[in-house]
């Protein structure tokens, strides 16, 4: 539909209607009345169609992203989903378009075989396509399509298997886009349904069905929600929890799904939302978490029917039964429910029941859910340990034995091998063994493996009668009262520890045991297998951002997960380590675990935490140092959130409605987006997966071409330390006119190159905030604009950004196509345009037939003559062979003002004119894959760049060309091996200049 009129669907009056401008005749207000009636019929058509659709999701919609290491685990025990004729239906929107690599969306079997999989379905790694895979141990039946799949919209996929030997069917929309027989005879295949396995995709309302649905039933229901119940239906994941890290199935068989970093968007399909459920759902903390702190405050999503008041009832209880029964149920106002302390190490289970308001006061009975608390104590990591003894016996028998795990296994049952214990040297008397903790620890108990040689029946060098005492100083010692006597092992395998010494929370950073006497009674010798300290959590831990964090928002509240018996939290912040570190920087208190902050840009930033309770002792417990890096920049707009949803759908958000342009304004030629969807520009694209295209004429009357986004709240473009305001824009040949931004009202003309605005490649507007003629502080509107008598043409703007300090205009390129590094083998001619790598100059070491590596680096935005001062090409080193051996190479570039992309005809590469300037580089050694060093930089290639951009027809934007052979004054006898691309492994060029 029409971008301008899609919302006269909602208007009951046609002959009121405004016809769309196009951008064919830009100038143009008004057209025939015939075109004029065309539309009209067309819009009436549309309209009808349009409010016949079901309506979006509302508030509650979402819709879960995978992909990336992000996925959802369903353990399929019952079989539910082991099928010989199904249906899965889902919708979909890929996030990133074809890569050059397989994306899985999901597989039903193994994810790394081509067998036992039913089904696979992946997204296609070179088209816009599906392929759909279902394999046995006895057959493999594929069906693919090679276009259809859009870039960030929502489609409706569903995948169809008739019977193993009848067909394989592909729905798109509701219609049938691909259709093959099938050759399949069992259904071999792993228990688990495994969604998100390497597609950047956003998923929502996936649906799994025990027999083969029509398009006709596809089509019926696939615009609205399901109650879950529909017969056939053996799987059902609406994904519109928002929250946790479970994906409830609400089919009868409960499936649900395990979240691993998978991400929850409000970005749901267009499916209608079914009613509200009626029972409580999302509990926090989640079924079966473990680890909940014993002051947790219960919460749950209420059903869609409970009043205000007394609306839910809580039952909690340390029995399954009770619970299960409803005994003791508590009536609650508020979706939460603080049942006061509860017991350390205990696991609880619970369920809300929802009431109806009166007068009916239905009862809708809850899930059981359960969690289980945390411990006391938590184990010491014995690798922060220090160990030491009074003697050892000569051989591996050190105390470092005793806390270093060897011995133990998954079970923590220990061996009977001498040398995972520690043994004493002969000593009549007064033996020991001490520990040093890296800090001060608040102690709670320590569990004891004794010595557990298989001659211990015999020897008994086990210790029996020991003093435990514990030190803040190593000096001065408290010996800690009633500690039993250490039992002996069994020498046998398989010890589980039979000795634990309740430390009752005492402070200390040393323990010693001082043994005065053994098992055995006849050597003078002890021993000790294993010892494990347990410490309370009085400090503060579970940074929110911890170490290594990066590209945070300077805005970001902090949060941690409060030490025990803390009373108050003082927190230090600063970009300054040591200061953090010594404890020198202001310091703020506060009552809750989070602090909001206020930060600059492009920092990093170290804090830590100090529990403080003035009636414990000691009364402040020290935190450790965490850091994190704040963003370098801001965004003002990205363009990302911006869609081709028409009103009167709620979803709707075009660009246009907030970039407000030219239309219907004579004396303004500015249009923003394209008149039929998509509205944005998704093939050039400098962040994200699309910019803002704005077309321009400023002819007939037009004075300037101008667009506005008015901001609701008024923007302060000084806070986190902003200095500047930048801009990435991209022009077109044939652009003309002159540009400029307006910050509030206030015109500052662009200060680039004239010529620069037809340039075809992105590029780097900055504008000192501080030179602007308004105020920083308080920012309503944006304007972009271009000035000129005549002038006409398309830009494209995209990441529009705040920074504190100027970024430097880019100087680095990398491969973005599959089809931008390509090999020639230099006999025949023949091109490889899908090589996994790119090997210099040979495919293998010890071959006679050389081959050229030619790279081509796109939108190269550097004007015709400027001055290289810097240019080389780095590589990543894909495999080792041949890495030892000589490898002596040309290197010359394309000399053409924008080289062509490359093509499959043969010698395309050879046959190309080259520079007359060339560079030898004698390729070092790559002995380590990954690698991306000096040794796999090239040498200078200035005089290649300079030659290339020095030419007649070089205007800036184009392709450079750069091609790789053997030196035939010095053969090679060996291989380079560098990663093809795209990617961050890619060959990167790195060209600086004036």
């Amino acid at each position: 539909m029409y971008k301008r009129l899609a919302h006269l669907a909602s208007i009951v009056n046609v002959l009121d209607l405004e016809v769309c401008k196009t951008h064919s005749i830009p100038s143009a207000r008004k057209v025939s009345l015939f075109r004029d009636l065309v539309l009209v019929v067309f819009l009436s058509v549309a309209c009808s169609l349009l409010t016949s659709m079901p309506a979006a999701y509302g508030a509650d919609g979402y819709a879960l992203e995978v992909g990336g290491g992000r996925t959802v685990t369903i353990d399929d025990d019952e079989d539910a989903l082991r099928l010989g004729s199904y249906a899965y239906e889902f919708w979909l929107k890929d996030l990133e378009g074809p890569t050059g690599s397989w994306r899985n969306i999901f597989t039903k079997g193994s994810t790394n075989s081509s067998y036992g999989r039913g089904p696979l379905l992946a997204l296609r790694p070179n088209d816009p396509g599906l392929h759909f895979d279902h394999s046995t141990g006895s057959g493999q039946s594929t069906l693919n399509t090679f276009e259809g799949i859009p870039v960030n919209e929502w489609i409706h996929v569903a995948i169809v298997l008739t019977s193993l030997t009848g067909e394989q069917i592909i729905y798109q929309d509701g219609e049938e886009v691909a259709r093959r027989s099938s050759s399949v005879t069992d259904t071999t295949q792993a228990s688990v349904l495994t969604i998100g396995i390497g597609a950047n995709i956003v998923l929502d309302d996936f649906r799994v069905w025990n027999y083969a649905r029509t398009p006709e039933e596809i089509k019926a229901d696939m615009y609205q929600e399901l109650t879950g119940d529909e017969q056939g239906l053996v799987g059902y994941w609406k994904f519109n929890e928002g929250s946790g890290t479970t994906a409830h199935d609400v089919s009868p068989y409960k499936n649900d799904g395990i979240l691993a970093g998978a991400l929850w968007r409000a970005d749901a399909a267009p499916v209608a939302l079914g009613p509200p459920p009626a029972f409580a759902t999302n509990p926090r903390p989640a079924s079966e978490a473990t680890d909940v702190s014993v002051d947790v405050v219960l919460n749950w999503t209420p059903g869609g029917f409970a009043p205000a008041l007394g609306g839910h009832i809580v039952f909690l209880s340390e029995s399954f039964s009770d619970v299960n029964d409803g005994i003791g149920g508590t009536t609650q106002d508020a979706n939460g429910y603080d049942p006061g302390r509860l017991a350390f190490s205990t696991t609880y289970y619970w369920r809300v029941d929802e009431v109806n308001a009166p007068p009916d006061s239905t009862v809708f009975r809850g899930d059981i859910w359960s969690f289980t608390t945390e411990p006391v104590g938590y184990p010491v990591d014995g690798a922060t340990i220090i160990a030491t003894a009074s003697s050892a016996a000569p051989g591996d028998f050190g105390p470092e034995k005793t806390i270093d795990g060897s011995g133990l296994d998954a079970d923590d049952l220990h061996s009977t091998g001498a040398t995972d214990m520690w043994l004493s040297d002969n000593e009549p008397q007064g033996v020991w063994v001490q520990y040093e903790f890296d800090k001060m620890q608040k102690l709670h108990q320590m569990w004891v493996w004794n010595a557990n040689q298989t001659f211990e029946g015999l020897f008994g060098f086990g210790m029996k009668t020991v003093t435990v005492e514990y030190s803040a100083n190593g000096v001065d010692w408290t010996a800690l009262a009633d500690v039993p006597e250490f039992a002996k092992a069994p020498g046998t395998s398989g010890y589980a520890h039979n000795t634990t010494v309740d430390f009752g929370g005492a402070v200390a950073r040393y323990v010693k045991l001082t043994a005065s006497s053994n098992w055995g009674g006849v050597l003078p010798q002890f021993g000790l297998s294993e010892v494990r300290f347990f410490s309370i959590p009085v400090v503060a831990r579970e940074p929110s951002l911890g170490p290594g964090t990066s590209d945070v928002n300077p805005a970001v509240t902090l949060t941690w997960r409060a030490g025990r018996e803390v009373a108050t939290h003082d927190v230090y912040l600063s970009t300054d380590e040591q200061a953090v570190i010594d404890g020198t920087v202001p310091t703020v208190s506060i009552t809750d675990a989070s602090y909001s902050s206020d930060l600059d840009l492009a920092n990093t930033y170290y804090w830590r935490i100090d529990e403080v309770n003035d009636v414990e002792m000691p009364t402040i417990w020290q935190g450790d140092v965490w850091s994190f890096s704040t963003s370098e920049y801001l965004v003002v707009e990205d363009f990302e959130s911006y869609n081709d949803v028409d009103p009167p759908d709620p979803k709707s958000h075009r660009v246009f409605e907030s970039w407000i342009d030219g239309y219907d304004v004579p004396t303004n030629g500015a249009l923003v987006g394209n008149d039929l969807p998509p509205y944005l520009d998704r093939t050039i694209v400098h962040g994200g997966v699309q910019s803002m295209p704005v077309f321009y004429s400023n002819t007939g009357g037009v004075v300037s071409s101008e667009i506005t986004r008015t901001f609701a709240a008024a923007q302060n473009w000084t806070k986190h330390g902003v200095t500047t305001l930048a801009i990435w824009f991209r022009g077109a040949a044939g652009n003309t006119g002159q540009m400029y931004v307006k910050i509030n009202g206030s015109k500052i003309p662009y200060n680039g190159a004239a010529g620069n605005i037809a340039m075809a490649a992105w590029q780097l507007w900055t504008i000192d905030l501080a030179a602007v003629g308004t105020n920083p502080e308080s920012i309503s509107s944006l304007a972009i604009g271009i000035d000129g008598n005549g002038a006409a043409g398309t830009l494209n703007f995209d990441d529009i950004v705040l920074y504190a300090v100027a970024p430097a205009p880019p100087n680095e390129w990398s491969i973005v196509n599959d089809d931008d590094d390509v090999e020639e083998d230099v006999g025949p001619g023949s091109i490889d345009m899908g090589s996994s790598d790119i090997e210099l100059p040979y495919e293998e070491v010890g071959q006679t037939n050389p081959q050229i590596a030619g790279l081509r680096f796109a939108d190269i935005p550097i004007p015709r003559g400027a001055t290289v001062t810097e240019a080389w090409v780095r590589f990543q080193v894909d495999e080792t062979k041949g890495g030892t051996e000589p490898v002596n190479l040309i290197i010359e570039g394309e000399l053409s003002p924008n080289a062509a992309a490359f093509s499959s005809t043969a010698g395309d590469i050879s046959s190309r004119p080259t520079t007359a300037a060339q560079v030898q580089w004698t390729v070092p050694n790559w002995t380590t894959v990954g690698d991306q060093g000096p040794d796999q930089t090239t040498p200078s290639i200035v005089s290649i760049i300079q030659e290339i951009i020095n030419q007649d027809g070089w205007a800036g934007g184009g392709a450079i060309v750069l091609m790789f052979r053997d030196n035939p004054a010095n053969p090679s006898l060996g291989v380079r091996c560098a990663e093809a691309g795209p990617g961050d492994d890619a060959a990167l060029l790195h060209i600086s200049y004036e």
